[in-house]
């Protein structure tokens, strides 16, 4: 009878440690994968595996569920250096940006930009901006969904994680050409013009293309405004076209 529990004793602790290294291999596995699709630096990815390993190896343990926490289980260090990589890929993904993409220091200038980026939360169903304002920040969403809605607070467009909005303030400080509102809690970045223009004092090349390519912008949408107005009902401005030339 002692033989048969040491048996039954020592085969539940092989199936708790294959559990556990089964685990373990999940959470490096899907922590990779969150890391490259935010683009972390290879440097950075492998100080974060590093961590973890350390963790692990003291603890048998790791006190995050899912990888959106992951920033938060992180030393300071650490999470600074994360928060920094999802900013700068954010910015990146701007194809505002895109006339710049080839040009020498545009690196130390979109982490500059990153670096000025301050954090804000909006409760769902409340407005982000609203259409006729005057504003000089744009907005990046890092969670969370909001909608271009029309006069009547009907949807028109959807934006999601990654997207942004709110350019032409920043770079013209034109009103608000939309009104946005929040469909869910949203976690947003701001960009102020004040920033945006004091950091491209040393970079006057970039912020001269970056206006070029806003120039174009205002453009497109004047003369697509201009068909819908042409083409439409006396109630046509409800229905706006989806962004990147609708709401900013």
């Amino acid at each position: 009878a002692l033989y048969a529990t040491l048996v039954a004793y020592m085969a539940s602790l092989v199936n708790q440690l294959d559990m556990s290294m089964s685990f373990y291999r999940e959470t490096i596995g899907t922590t990779t994968d969150f890391m490259n699709h935010n683009k972390y630096p290879q440097v950075l990815q492998e100080e974060i595996l590093n961590y973890l390993k350390t963790v692990w190896k003291h603890t048998k343990s790791f006190s995050y569920d899912r990888q959106d926490d992951l920033l938060d289980d992180l030393p300071e260090e650490l999470s600074k250096k994360c928060e920094a990589a999802v900013r700068k890929d954010m910015m990146e993904k701007m194809d505002l940006f895109a006339a710049i993409k080839n040009k020498p220091d545009t690196d130390c200038f979109i982490a500059e930009l990153g670096e000025a980026l301050t954090s804000t939360v909006v409760l769902a169903e409340r407005y982000i901006i609203e259409k006729g304002e005057r504003g000089d920040e744009m907005y990046f969403l890092s969670k969370g969904t909001a909608s271009v809605v029309d006069k009547k607070g009907k949807p028109v467009f959807t934006f999601h994680s990654g997207m942004f909005f709110g350019e032409m303030a920043l770079l013209f400080g034109d009103p608000r050409s939309a009104s946005i509102k929040a469909n869910s809690y949203c976690q947003l970045y701001c960009l102020s013009r004040r920033d945006f223009e004091d950091i491209g004092e040393a970079y006057p090349d970039h912020v001269a293309l970056i206006r070029k390519t806003g120039e174009e912008r205002k453009k497109a949408f004047a003369a697509k405004a201009a068909q819908q107005q042409e083409s439409s009902s006396s109630d046509s401005d409800d229905s706006d076209g989806p962004p990147p030339l609708t709401a900013r």
